[in-house]
């Protein structure tokens, strides 16, 4: 399958190619030019034949074709107006008709392929294509110290409609040093909205060190997290009480928009602690340290020799920076001997509670795990588990867009999962309410130590293997280090053991505003490339757009079909850029004629033409390479 995927992706191209040559063809014969070939791909010709006077043929390279006008190319001791019915002896209306013909026959391809797929409903894409709900924010961004959240909305950027998040990747790799984003933050358990408006710095995208992309600090959009598939016995999931088709919507002490999030909160060195505070149960989440990291008095080291006794664990090596009695009641607070290798921080925008524990508190659950001293406390600090909750609600099937954003919130009971939240670690807690469902704490494993299939653990160490020759090409030795150990690092990421799918969203927009879309980004894109504020590193080449074409194909026919139209507007379109050795050059060179009613001389046209023809395959080098690079 991935053979024919190449082999219809060439085809694709080379079909885009030979349209826009066959409407020169057309109508360069139409007004009396002399065609001296066609032919359909590129090189020494495999076979060929004579027709009409023109020379077909088929070439041994497979993309694309060409068709050669006569006085398209110099003739000695001829101007090129001189030839016989050639390409410049015509008038400069017939000349920008030929020109015109190849763009235009592709943007009318590509607008009929649009209106194809707007006529048959259009096309189904993920949900976190096509939102503005934030997935997931970087902890250390100034964005997150503004106190945006998963879960938040972003309705402008840049002064700008804020739609997907791909709106954020041309920004990404822009030259801009501040952006302003306005939107809302949401409280999901208590329904409260606050509109928000801050013009933020940009810096380096943590998750590619040393690169080139740049953020603000939104690292995902919001994804529906819906378990797809059978729970393996192997999973940590496995007898948790999760069900296929549940959406999970709240790990840990947080809701949870993204996989990335979800991520997040299960690899934080973190514990949630149920306390009783006044007559009041609390929620509140606290570092897991270890123990070697506290400055412990007398007393508590005497506490932590009995509870690790009582443990009968050698491995014991995690505590709360807090000094509790035997029935578990907070003491004080324990000194930092150094700085912990934990993240410390603690989000309570969502409950509206308190972040830090205080003398007096009494623990009662560890994870959602009742406990009724100390020693217990001490024992289940010592795993990292996660508390779950899951929707069982409607399920969701060919959402429109415009409803895409408001379904995604209006699906999940979030008030009946706060009664969840509240209800955690009492005496009666309750496993459902409404639509959520609280599941058994699930003991995430280390991705290392998860029995993958044979060919996904080979795939994966295939991955860690390319990550690491990767590092050790970076000529910089304290972002090459920095590398090396995050890629030491993913082998104890740590997993919950499921498949999780988002939900499709139909996207059917009409032709013409499909159309216009494609045109507006290419515009920008242009327009910061030449300005200079994104770099011409990120354009695509016909590896880069080999590889698009591979992908899509990949996906279904009507996912390449529309990939197909959006590189046939490309190329119709830059074709019109007014560079001599394009199609837009030649209407150009014609206009000017028509104006001054002057022929341009055969020595002008090389003076044009040639240095046009060396900076463009000079290009075309250096956006392959760049290709050839990401990809590798």
């Amino acid at each position: 399958m991935q053979i024919l995927y190449v082999v219809l992706a060439v085809l694709g191209l080379s079909f885009l190619v030979f349209i826009h040559e066959l409407g020169h063809y057309l109508v360069a014969k139409w007004v009396g030019m002399r065609v001296e070939a066609f032919s359909i791909g590129f090189g020494r010709p495999i076979v060929s034949w004579m027709r009409d006077g023109v020379k077909w043929q088929i070439g041994i390279l497979p993309f694309g074709g060409f068709v050669k006008i006569a006085g398209m190319e110099p003739e000695k001791g001829k101007e090129p107006h001189e030839i016989q019915d050639g390409f410049f002896g015509k008038s400069p209306w017939s000349r920008i008709q030929v020109a015109l013909a190849g763009p235009l026959v592709n943007i009318a391809f590509a607008l009929l392929v649009f209106a194809g797929i707007w006529a048959l409903g259009g096309r189904m894409k993920p949900f976190s294509e096509y939102t503005n709900i934030i997935g997931f924010v970087d902890p250390q961004s100034e964005l997150y110290e503004k106190g945006v959240r998963p879960g938040d909305q972003i309705s402008t950027y840049n002064g700008e409609p804020y739609y997907r998040y791909q709106d954020i990747l041309l920004a990404s790799v822009s030259n801009a040093k501040k952006i302003a984003i306005s939107g809302e933050k949401r409280v999901y358990s208590l329904g409260e909205k606050t509109p928000f408006s801050y013009t933020l710095p940009v810096y380096d995208d943590p998750r590619f060190p040393g690169g080139d992309l740049k953020t603000i600090g939104v690292l995902a959009p919001a994804k529906y997290l819906v378990v797809e598939g059978d729970i393996s016995p192997e999973s940590p999931l496995f007898g948790s009480g999760i069900e296929v088709g549940d959406r999970i919507v709240w790990a840990d002490g947080e809701y949870v928009f993204s996989m990335k999030q979800l991520s997040y909160l299960i690899n934080q060195q973190m514990a949630l602690l149920s306390v009783e505070r006044d007559g009041k149960r609390l929620q509140i989440r606290v570092p897991r340290v270890a123990i070697q990291e506290l400055s412990h008095s007398d007393f508590a080291q005497q506490n932590l020799a009995d509870w690790k006794f009582e443990a009968r664990s050698q491995d014991s090596s995690f505590f709360i920076p807090y000094e509790l009695s035997q029935k578990g009641v907070v003491i004080a607070p324990i000194p930092l001997q150094k700085q912990p290798t934990v993240d410390m921080t603690l989000d309570s925008e969502q409950w509206e509670t308190p972040t830090e524990l205080q003398s007096g508190d009494r623990i009662v659950a560890v994870d959602g795990k009742s406990v009724d001293s100390g020693a217990q406390v001490f024992r289940l600090l010592q795993k990292k588990r996660v508390p779950l909750i899951v929707d069982r609600g409607e399920k969701l099937a060919n959402v429109s867009l415009a409803k895409a954003n408001q379904e995604y919130i209006d699906t999940v009971d979030w008030s009946g999962a706060a009664t969840l939240v509240s209800s955690i670690g009492s005496s009666s807690a309750l496993q459902s309410e409404g639509t959520a469902h609280l599941l058994q704490p699930v003991e995430p494993v280390p991705m290392s130590e998860y029995p993958f299939s044979k060919a996904d653990a080979a795939r994966y160490t295939q991955m860690l293997d390319a990550m690491t020759a990767q590092a050790q090409k970076e000529s910089n030795p304290e972002i090459r280090s920095q590398m090396l150990e995050e890629i030491a690092q993913q082998k104890n990421v740590l997993v919950l053991g499921a498949s999780l799918s988002d939900a499709a969203v139909r996207v059917n927009r009409n032709p013409f505003v499909m159309m216009g879309m494609v045109v507006q980004d290419m515009g920008k894109t242009l327009a910061s490339v030449t300005s200079g504020q994104v770099s011409a590193k990120w354009m695509s080449g016909p590896v880069g757009i080999m590889q698009m074409m591979h992908v899509s194909w990949s996906k279904g026919v009507e996912e390449a079909m529309y990939w197909l139209a959006v590189i046939s507007v490309n190329l119709g379109v830059l074709n019109l850029l007014p560079l001599p050795v394009l199609d837009g050059g030649h209407i150009m060179i014609s206009l000017y004629e028509m104006v001054t009613r002057k022929r341009i001389s055969a020595k002008t046209m090389q003076r044009l033409i040639i240095p046009f023809a060396v900076f463009l395959i000079l290009f075309f080098i250096y956006v392959t390479y760049n290709d050839i690079m990401r990809l590798l």
